[in-house]
């Protein structure tokens, strides 16, 4: 469960690139106004382009494979949310929402019926 979620702009820039997170001044407080104990991690983010990902290629390794179309389906069965944790890529016709016949267009790409043009092979 996140307890926070923020929002990142970074400037274009050419997939693979990784920007750093730094938290040089963490600090949180209660409702109230209470200071709260806080600790950060620093890490990064990076920057990938899921425009060029195959639909249903969920952890975007350049394959779509048949585990991914049971990913797709739980997303769509609401079972899994739909995070890019959980798939990168689920929703196949881009439609905005992630439904059953999506899964099933990423187990026709993973048997090889269909390319990631979604067009017959």
């Amino acid at each position: 469960m996140a307890l926070y979620t923020c929002k990142v702009k970074l400037p274009d820039a050419p997939n693979g690139t990784s920007f750093p997170l730094p938290c040089p001044a963490a600090a949180s407080s209660a409702g109230d106004g209470t200071p709260i104990t806080t600790t950060c991690n620093p890490g990064s983010v990076s920057v990938s382009d899921l425009a060029s990902l195959c639909p249903g290629d969920c952890n975007a390794d350049g394959r779509v494979r048949a585990n991914e179309s049971l990913i797709i389906l739980n997303i769509a069965a609401k079972k899994l949310e739909n995070t890019p944790e959980n798939c990168k890529k689920p929703d196949a016709n881009g439609d905005g929402t992630v439904r059953a016949n999506d899964s099933l267009v990423a187990l026709n790409i993973a048997a090889g019926k269909l390319g990631c043009d979604l067009q017959p092979k």
